[in-house]
C-alpha cells in the first residue's frame, strides 16, 4: 500500500483535487489517497483554485515483479468413495508462495480430497510481500451410473423363462446374478429357475469409467400351474367340443369363481369348481362372456374374456 499526496502552492484561494490513473477515471477528490495497486499505474492528480487556474502532476507506482496469477489443475470426475488429487500451480508475485486451502487448512500446492458429493475446493494463495492475495477454484464431480430392473411379467413360475428388463441410467456394463448359480453380462438377459422359492437378483451397472451402481430385488418363484380357455365349443350332440370348461390342474387352486353371462348381462350359469363345465344347456347361438376369480395361498387372478356357442 501507498499514499500518494498533492501539495499545492500558490494560485488564490481554496484548492480542488481531482485523483485518475490509467485505470480508473475517478479515484477521488481529497489531497492524499491511498492505493494498493496490482501493476505498475500512473496515478495523475489535477489541482484546481477558485480562480479556476490548473496544475497536473502524475505519479509512477512501479511494481518490480507481474501480478499473481494462479493455475488449478482442471475438474476431475470420480467414482463415488474414491480420491483425487488437485493442485494449484502460482507464478508472479513476489518471493515464496503461502497456500491456504479453505476446506482443510493445509498449506502445500497440493492436496488429496475424498468428496461424497460434487465439491468445489478453493485455495487462497499470497506471495512472501503479502502484496498479491489471489483465490482459486477447482471442481471434482461425483459421477455414478443409477441401477435399475423389472420383469416381463409380475408372476413368476419355475421351469418358465423370465426376461429382466435392464432399466438403468448411464451404465455400458452390466453383470446379473440371479440368485440360483446362475450369471449374465447381457442387457436384458433371460433365466430358468428350476426350483420354486424366493431368489435375490443382484444387477451391477458400469460406466465408461468404471463406476458402479448395484441393486438387489427379490423374486418369489411359485410352482409351475397352467389355464387354458377355450373361445369356441359346440353342445349340438355330435360328441365334440360339447362342453365348455377351464383346463387347468384344480388341485393348484383353494378358491375358484367361475361366471357365464349373456350378452344382456344376466347370469347363465356359475361355478365353484374347476372340475365343473357348462353344457350350454337353455343357451342359444351366441357369444357369452366368462369371468374367472381364483386364488393359491396368496396369489389371485382375475381373468375376463369370450366364448361362442355353435349349435
Amino acid at each position: 500500500p501507498a499514499t500518494l499526496s498533492a501539495t499545492p502552492a500558490g494560485g488564490s484561494g481554496s484548492y480542488t483535487y481531482q485523483w485518475s490513473s490509467n485505470f480508473e477515471p475517478d479515484l477521488g477528490n481529497t489531497s492524499s489517497i491511498d492505493v494498493v495497486p496490482s501493476t505498475t499505474t500512473v496515478y495523475t492528480v489535477v489541482v484546481q483554485d477558485n480562480c479556476g487556474n490548473s496544475a497536473t502532476a502524475n505519479i509512477v507506482y512501479t511494481i518490480t515483479s507481474p501480478p499473481l496469477t494462479l493455475t488449478m489443475s482442471p475438474g476431475l470426475e470420480i467414482c463415488p468413495g474414491d480420491s483425487a488429487f488437485i493442485s494449484v500451480e502460482a507464478t508472479g508475485g513476489y518471493g515464496d508462495y503461502y497456500y491456504d486451502w479453505v476446506h482443510s487448512g493445509e498449506t502445500t500446492p497440493g492436496v488429496w480430497v475424498h468428496p461424497d458429493r460434487t465439491t468445489t475446493y478453493t485455495v487462497i494463495v499470497s506471495d512472501e510481500c503479502q502484496t498479491f492475495t489471489v483465490e482459486g477454484s477447482t471442481e471434482v464431480v461425483i459421477i455414478k451410473p443409477t441401477a435399475n430392473f423389472n420383469s416381463s411379467s409380475t408372476t413368476y413360475f419355475n421351469d418358465l423363462p423370465i426376461t429382466f428388463i435392464n432399466q438403468s441410467q448411464n451404465a455400458v456394463n452390466y453383470e446379473w446374478t440371479f440368485g440360483d448359480g446362475n450369471f449374465s453380462d447381457f442387457t436384458h438377459p433371460t433365466n430358468v429357475y428350476d426350483e420354486p422359492g424366493i431368489y435375490y437378483v443382484t444387477l451391477v451397472a458400469i460406466d465408461e469409467k468404471g463406476c458402479t451402481d448395484t441393486i438387489t430385488k427379490p423374486i418369489n418363484i411359485e410352482e409351475e400351474w397352467y389355464i387354458y380357455v377355450p373361445n369356441t365349443f359346440t353342445p349340438n350332440g355330435d360328441g365334440l367340443n360339447e362342453n365348455f370348461s377351464i383346463v387347468t390342474d384344480p388341485s393348484c387352486w383353494d378358491e375358484w369363481d367361475l361366471k357365464i353371462y349373456n350378452r344382456w348381462g344376466n347370469l347363465v350359469w356359475e361355478s365353484d369348481s374347476p372340475l365343473e363345465y357348462w353344457d350350454g344347456d337353455g343357451a342359444t347361438t351366441a357369444v357369452y362372456v366368462w369371468t374367472l376369480n381364483a386364488s393359491m395361498s396368496d396369489f389371485v387372478i382375475k381373468r375376463r374374456g369370450h366364448i361362442t356357442l355353435f349349435r
